[in-house]
């Protein structure tokens, strides 16, 4: 069993018996970004770039994002385009730092973390039914809460 909560094994359903715990331990959950995606001709990408907590794949996608994004890049490179390089991060920074802060925010609600959360965490089934709240989730679930560009035009 696994949980989110404190003492998860307290909050089994009535009637239901445990056995014993043979193995324990916590997780923390690290989001970060890195503050620079390319120095030169080093460039960063997937979870070098970008970390958070596992939220339907979006660490994958987006680093398939960041894959698809610097071959666009690397072909103007490798004809002479060194600049594309830099581009790289000028158009990944800010879509990382927003979907690191959206899915840490999801995080938090998911954990009823600050305490107050807790108690909107049992309104979420309701508020995910609301047309725009709706949307927004689908949206950062399935990563298309942002265009992806290849250029910064």
């Amino acid at each position: 069993m696994f949980g989110n909560l404190p003492e998860p094994l307290t909050r089994l359903p009535r009637g239901t018996k445990a056995g014993a715990v043979h193995w324990q331990s916590t997780f923390h959950v690290s989001d970060r970004v890195a503050s620079r995606e390319s120095v030169g001709r080093v460039v960063l990408a997937g979870d070098a770039a970008h970390i958070h907590a596992p939220v339907a794949a979006r660490g994958m996608n987006l680093g398939i994002e960041d894959a698809f994004v610097f071959a666009h890049c690397a072909v103007d490179a490798l004809q002479g385009d060194l600049k594309r390089l830099s581009d790289y991060e000028l158009m990944r920074h800010e879509v990382h730092a927003r979907v690191v802060a959206r899915v840490d925010r999801l995080t938090r609600l998911a954990r009823g973390q600050p305490a107050i959360v807790g108690l909107l965490r049992r309104l979420m089934p309701a508020v995910t039914t609301f047309g725009p709240t709706h949307r927004a989730m689908v949206g950062l679930v399935t990563g298309l809460d942002h265009p992806i560009k290849v250029d910064l035009s």
